[in-house]
């Protein structure tokens, strides 16, 4: 999620591009509190709330969020009960609805291949796999990578990144062999990360001149490399 966060705050602080964030985790999804955002409507209202067929651009605003960076937000849902109200039509509709008046959308998902995950992967133009240096995590990063050659997800279209979350853990080169390619970025550790989800605020912008933050927008840059706006 600070990825997604982050990445979303890079882009559209360059001013070229109109930026949408959706969190599909919508069991826990922590996004809009990492930009200080408190949702009033959620996926899961639309999906109770409104027809497809009433669905136009003043319907849809009433549950998009905008950030003081420019980021137009949606959450998932409010409270964990409500993830069950989240339909895959329902998603589809934000995805397509977000992706009608943005460059680009950043869509915040869990680590599972649910029916909402794989409804955003079958629209995804990329897809970043984040892992973490320790064997749990990277077991479980080589079986997504492995599900996505199974969906023939494009490999040039899969950023693989590394996120420090702990000053210990294996070494990069292990990883690089562990996946049989090099990661596309590292994150380095750094305990500003807590310090900025504490106070509510996108980390890139607290701590622009962080070595992570720097990394952070580098990950907003080769998005832009692997899916072009306007593809």
């Amino acid at each position: 999620t600070t990825l997604a966060v982050n990445s979303a705050v890079a882009l559209a602080e360059t001013t070229i591009y109109r930026v949408g964030l959706l969190d599909l985790n919508v069991e826990f999804g922590n996004a809009p509190m990492l930009m200080d955002l408190k949702p009033d409507k959620t996926l899961a209202h639309l999906a109770i709330e409104t027809e497809p067929s009433e669905l136009d651009d003043v319907a849809f605003s009433r549950y998009v969020m905008q950030d003081r960076t420019g980021v137009r937000v949606m959450a998932g849902s409010d409270m964990p009960e409500r993830a069950e109200l989240v339909t895959v039509s329902a998603a589809q509709q934000a995805m397509d609805r977000l992706k009608q008046t943005s460059d680009y959308v950043i869509v915040d998902t869990p680590a599972t291949f649910s029916q909402l995950v794989l409804a955003g992967l079958d629209v995804a133009d990329a897809v970043v796999v984040v892992t973490a240096p320790h064997l749990p995590s990277l077991k479980a990063t080589t079986d997504t990578l492995e599900v996505l050659d199974k969906l023939v997800y494009p490999k040039e279209r899969t950023l693989l990144v590394v996120n420090r979350t702990s000053e210990s853990g294996v070494e990069m080169d292990r990883i690089a062999r562990f996946f049989n390619r090099k990661p596309d970025l590292v994150i380095p550790f750094t305990p500003a990360c807590d310090d900025a989800a504490d106070r509510g605020r996108p980390f890139a912008v607290l701590h622009r001149e962080n070595a992570a933050a720097k990394v952070m927008r580098d990950l907003a840059a080769q998005i832009t490399v692997a899916a072009p706006a306007g593809r």
